[in-house]
């Protein structure tokens, strides 16, 4: 028993919070966090035996999951321990859901390997009540994106807050990670036009999601009444954006706040062609960086 054991997959998220849209979220089948969860017959508590890149972690996630997965077994009433291996292959600050991805992903390997047996709904919830003790800020729709998969849009005034939307096949990513300062307050002072006009782009968006309308959604994110405040004096996202937008992309866009850039490709052909020249453009400037490809992920984490 004590060597009993289980591996989980825990996806990045992209939300929609820059365009004013902090409860719409959708998983990514790269990158990915990766829990690995053993039975502790010796102890009654949580024990992380390795963190990888844990140099990088500057909001002190790892105690923050020490804490909540110590809960979660007082919550399930456990009368044994876990031990955890998280490898962090989701970039810290990146803006794609590392801190949810841990947080769900090992309260999930926790769940699976101790035969709890709860529900989605039920691990949601204890995530959602517990972490406002914690000096964490996170995302309901990537928790609820991470343990569902696909697109999340959430609104916790209604009976069901959980609602997964139609994925639309042919839509895939090409991330850019690399170094972006970020304003956390850059979208509290919006004028009244612009979040009149940001309101209808998002409900477009969210309809096109619906019928599966690319074109629509393609509309939509370009229309982000948001981006031209984000993107003041950012010579090379307009440049991206160029250079995407002349390659036949949907769109450009950010995780979170800005962190790092998004091209939303309509096909893969289109995606190696773009992310070819932005390379090439990249490169040229001297920069560091690093382009990762992903699709949504329809299923959510997963233990292999």
């Amino acid at each position: 028993m004590a060597n009993s054991g289980i591996k989980i997959f825990a996806p990045a998220c992209i939300s929609m919070h820059y365009m004013g849209l902090k409860d719409l979220s959708v998983a990514l089948d790269n990158p990915g966090n990766e829990i690995i969860a053993h039975i502790d017959d010796k102890n009654i508590s949580a024990k992380i035996e390795l963190y990888s890149n844990e140099k990088n972690d500057l909001h002190k996630t790892k105690e923050i999951v020490i804490d909540i997965t110590n809960d979660f077994l007082k919550y399930i009433d456990s009368h044994k321990g876990v031990r955890f291996e998280i490898l962090n292959r989701i970039p810290f600050d990146a803006g794609l859901g590392q801190i949810e991805a841990a947080i769900t992903g090992s309260i999930v390997a926790i769940n699976d390997v101790l035969k709890s047996h709860l529900e989605k709904e039920e691990i949601f919830d204890f995530i959602i009540k517990k972490i406002p003790e914690y000096d964490i800020e996170i995302s309901p729709s990537i928790i609820a994106a991470n343990l569902f998969g696909g697109i999340i849009l959430y609104n916790k005034n209604t009976t069901n807050p959980i609602q997964k939307i139609y994925s639309p096949q042919g839509i895939n990513f090409t991330i850019l990670l690399m170094k972006r300062d970020t304003n956390p307050h850059l979208l509290e002072k919006i004028d009244s036009r612009s979040l009149y006009n940001q309101s209808s782009d998002i409900a477009l968006l969210i309809k096109g999601f619906m019928i599966s309308d690319l074109d629509l959604i393609a509309d939509a994110l370009r229309n982000n009444e948001f981006e031209s405040i984000i993107t003041k004096n950012d010579q090379l996202y307009n440049d991206i954006k160029t250079i995407s937008l002349n390659n036949g992309a949907y769109s450009t866009g950010f995780t979170h706040l800005g962190e790092s850039i998004v091209i939303f490709n309509s096909n893969t052909l289109i995606h190696e062609i773009n992310s070819m020249e932005i390379e090439k453009y990249l490169t040229s400037k001297k920069l560091n960086f690093k382009i990762v490809n992903s699709q949504i992920n329809l299923n959510g984490m997963y233990k292999y």
